[in-house]
């Protein structure tokens, strides 16, 4: 089982079926969704064509034990396809448009700091997130390059 932690100003909603995933985005898009393939009702290929028709922009990553559904991931624009167990620097590597890891606990959306100094990350939401010293100048050209691109 894969234990993600996030900290950020962003809502991290779980589902068990790709209908009630297909159901909330439509309601409420997301902005990154992480799913497996091998789901009960519509498996994850066939959802990510179905969201697919609704929203282009959507960042799709697929999490999953088998193989054999890759090429069919290329179909349905997948950003990513990854082989449980996932290891942790590829599922970093994968998000790492508009995140970052700030800190060995953290990781932001770049999209929502509202803030920066030397020390501390501002989010727009309020919370203040640490920038370990190693990470500050990485982050800042990611700031800047993502901000201005």
């Amino acid at each position: 089982m894969l234990r993600v932690a996030i900290c950020d100003d962003m809502f991290i909603d779980l589902f068990s079926d790709s209908d009630s995933l297909m159901v909330s985005h439509i309601a409420r898009p997301f902005d990154i969704i992480l799913r497996d393939i091998i789901m009960p009702m519509l498996n994850g290929i066939d959802t990510a064509a179905e969201i697919r028709k609704l929203d282009k922009s959507v960042k799709t990553v697929f999490l999953t034990s088998s193989a054999e559904f890759a090429v069919d991931s290329y179909k349905v624009h997948a950003d990513n396809y990854l082989l449980k167990p996932v290891d942790p620097e590829s599922l970093y590597s994968c998000l790492d448009d508009g995140f970052f890891k700030c800190h060995r606990s953290y990781i932001v959306n770049i999209y929502h700091i509202d803030t920066y100094s030397q020390k501390v990350i501002r989010m727009k939401s309020g919370a203040h997130i640490p920038i370990s010293r190693d990470c500050h100048t990485a982050f800042e050209t990611a700031f800047f390059n993502l901000m201005f691109s």
